[in-house]
């Protein structure tokens, strides 16, 4: 195991013939290199295969990690990224807040170390809470690596201005935690991550001259803590060999083994990659080739375009930078825009207040001061608030503009699957409510019907709603039907120039698209807003109908072992902790993890269960009130929630419905509403809620065919479908003040006899 670059080997003892991956190479991967991931985001469940994701290569730091823009969350951790042959190039490890922040260990990792992660080698250093970034982790700001002795947990370095440099020094040994023996690192990381912020622990100490000490630590949030990264291995004296690489030695020396040579390769290797590009120089400047004068153009253009970037660097810079004092002035100023903007959960600054702050580095400055006053929660609110895209001004957007984009590498993409949307793409329009784009809108009928997201374009503050069909052509519509299990809703033009409309035209199919099919999501322009992959067959999401009991777990020859507990989850909350084993459920045993799975998700949401578990060997017992995955899963409240967001916004109602197919499109939740289509064009269903980082939901088309067949029936025949808002109200308004129709009933009789 090496801490240090978060690899690992583990061996199935249990003898058999075990399906395998192949191995590839990951020292080849370039940027944009196409990639597949899969995992268990989430947790392992037994009603869903693991989630297909697709991807590119967005750098390759082969002494460090590979990053991609497979988008990976809580639970994918140790599974694969495989190349397009379907070899594997590497391990998940972490992920950053951005969707392109998803990093995994390199297979050359394991190349290096192969026979010695196989012996079970030990080496490298390891911070508490391992490389997951989650912020609000309990931590007390020390590297930990296991003492020279076997047992114990040896500081390896400490975190300035933590709770741990108040107490510890550099190599302590931490022997006891909470008057229980620490037996490896290992231990005491598994030990801190049972606790909550603010909980304070009890630990012997052994310094480095053999004497001991009782100190008391207060674990605190890792995001208070100064970022440090993993220490490097130092190399080894020129002409020794390193004792590690025979398999010499524990603890420290065996962290310098082969790195040396890993860290200076790329260094070693820069002079390989010009020597690579020369013969492309030598045919640029030879008179005779005939693409000489091409390239003499190119050198050209290349030289003006550095000059522009020079230039625009000069403008930048003419920005002044401000003084102490103004910027003391200025950031209550700040704050006050950084704070309505949270309200709105959208950043908005305009060209003078940039320049008022001082621009981007200004900026970043008086950003750093108001994130110190701000909790983790409101911290990632304010990243998620910044990446929010920008509010779209019906009476000015071109809806048939194509994307703009910056990298001639998604300009390429777009352009390969335009044909695919092209279609489906003149039956799609967005719908407004006031000013605000809510939702796409899908054509149904020629008669001016569209299919929308109704819990996004409900009624809110009498706003009217409207559909955009064309550049300044903005037209009055009304929500005449809801099919409320499905959250969708029949949206109908009202305007007296309401064009003839293009229905989309629907590919039904009995059976599910292939798992790992390329989609794209159609907007109303020619290119597609988003690309992915079928991730997860069609299957029921409706978790309102069953419990959660908020665990992860394993087999265990006494029953079922808690691998984790969920904070905020039913079993945390009545004491039930990771490391328990449950043997029975309302007196049922519970002999498999897919029992206790099958056992609980019979049972609705607030039911009260018993549950039987060992804890050190001693039987107890405990009543638990299960509640909701998918209530769970999309609140903020929890680590899972929380991560779940990291990048992206989800939909108002991401979950509960009958049927959905999992997508990896990365939609936002205003462009659910729209068309999913498959390499040929054909629409497959409609994008219907962003669930969270690695997921969106798709209604299958079969399944909205059967669910509006007989309003489109109606439609065909020139019947009305549903009753608009305002006439149900205006309905209503009758129904409850029966007198009042009698009345004017009454004064119409009575002016029709003045007038005879």
């Amino acid at each position: 195991m090496d801490y240090s670059r978060d690899s690992a080997m583990v061996q199935i003892t249990t003898p058999g013939k075990y399906p395998f991956v192949e191995i590839g190479t990951s020292k080849d991967k370039k940027k944009n290199d196409w990639c597949i991931s899969l995992g268990h985001p989430g947790g392992y469940q037994a009603d869903r295969s693991p989630p297909i994701r697709l991807g590119r290569i967005i750098a390759n730091k082969n002494d460090e990690f590979l990053t991609s823009d497979c988008t990976l969350i809580g639970g994918d951790s140790g599974g694969p990224l495989f190349d397009v042959d379907g070899k594997l190039i590497g391990i998940h490890s972490n992920i950053g807040f951005s969707l392109s922040q998803n990093r995994h260990v390199p297979i050359l990792t394991y190349h290096e170390n192969w026979d010695r992660l196989k012996k079970g080698d030990r080496w490298g250093g390891k911070h508490e809470g391992g490389f997951l970034n989650n912020p609000e982790r309990p931590v007390i700001g020390a590297m930990l690596t296991d003492a020279d002795s076997g047992d114990g947990a040896k500081v390896q370095s400490i975190v300035p201005r933590s709770p741990a440099a108040k107490s510890l020094r550099v190599g302590d040994t931490i022997l006891k935690a909470d008057g229980k023996d620490v037996t490896s690192a290992d231990w005491l990381i598994e030990k801190l991550r049972g606790h909550e912020v603010g909980d304070k622990v009890t630990m012997m100490v052994r310094d480095k001259d053999g004497n001991e000490r009782g100190v008391r630590i207060e674990l605190v949030a890792a995001g208070k803590l100064p970022r440090v990264a993993p220490p490097r291995p130092q190399p080894a004296p020129k002409g020794k060999a390193n004792p590690a690489d025979k398999g010499k030695g524990k603890g420290k020396a065996e962290g310098q083994s082969k790195q040396p040579e890993k860290k200076e390769s790329p260094k070693a290797k820069a002079p390989e990659k010009k020597e690579a590009g020369k013969p492309k120089e030598e045919k640029k400047t030879d008179p005779k080739k005939p693409d000489a004068p091409k390239s003499a153009e190119k050198k050209e253009e290349k030289e003006a375009n550095k000059d522009k970037e020079k230039e625009k660097e000069k403008s930048q810079a003419k920005i002044d930078p401000l003084t102490e004092e103004e910027r003391k002035k200025l950031q209550p100023e700040f704050n006050k825009k950084m704070k309505e903007g949270l309200e709105k959960g959208r950043m908005e600054l305009s060209p003078a207040d940039m320049k008022k702050f001082g621009g981007q580095d200004g900026f970043r400055k008086f950003k750093r001061e108001f994130e110190k006053q701000l909790s983790p929660k409101d911290r990632q609110k304010l990243m998620q608030a910044s990446m929010r895209p920008k509010a779209v001004d019906p009476k000015k957007y071109d809806p048939d503009k194509p994307i703009q984009v910056g990298e001639k590498f998604f300009r390429d993409v777009l352009n390969a699957f335009r044909p695919s949307v092209s279609a489906a793409s003149e039956s799609t329009h967005l719908v407004f409510r006031g000013s605000e784009l809510k939702s796409l809108g899908t054509v149904v009928h020629e008669d001016g019907c569209l299919l929308a997201k109704a819990s996004e374009i409900a009624e809110e503050n009498n706003q009217k709603l409207n559909v955009l069909i064309a550049k300044g052509k903005l037209l009055p519509a009304e929500i005449v039907k809801t099919y409320e299990k499905h959250d969708l809703a029949l949206v109908r033009l009202t305007g007296d120039d309401t064009p003839e409309m293009t229905p989309v035209r629907w590919y039904p199919s009995s059976e599910p698209a292939p798992l790992g099919s390329l989609l794209s999501a159609a907007g109303s322009g020619p290119d597609p807003i988003a690309i992915g992959v079928v991730s997860v067959h069609p299957r029921s999401m409706s978790g309102e109908n069953k419990g959660f009991l908020g665990v992860s777990t394993a087999p265990d020859e006494k029953g079922v072992r808690i691998t984790m507990a969920l904070p905020e989850g039913a079993a945390r909350k009545a004491g039930v902790k990771r490391g328990d084993i449950i043997t029975k459920i309302n007196d049922i045993e519970t002999d498999t993890p897919e029992k206790l799975i099958k056992l609980i998700g019979k049972t609705p949401p607030g039911t009260e269960i018993t549950i039987e578990y060992l804890r050190n060997g001693e039987e107890l017992e405990q009543t638990v009130e299960l509640g909701n995955r998918e209530g769970y899963d999309a609140s903020g409240a929890n680590r899972n929630g929380r991560m779940n967001r990291f990048g992206t916004d989800v939909s108002k109602k991401s979950s509960g419905y009958l049927s959905v197919m999992q997508t990896d499109l990365p939609i936002q939740p205003r462009e659910c509403g729209g068309p999913v289509v498959d390499l040929d064009g054909n629409v497959i269903g409609i994008n219907i809620a962003r669930a969270g980082r690695i997921k969106t939901y798709a209604l299958p088309s079969d399944l909205i065919l059967d669910l509006i067949g007989s309003d489109m029936k109606k439609l065909d025949e020139g019947k009305s479908v549903g009753k608009p808002k305002e006439a149900e109200k205006k309905s209503d308004d009758q129904k409850e003040d029966p007198k009042k129709e009698s009345d004017d009933s009454k004064k119409e009789k009575e002016s029709a006899g003045k007038a005879k």
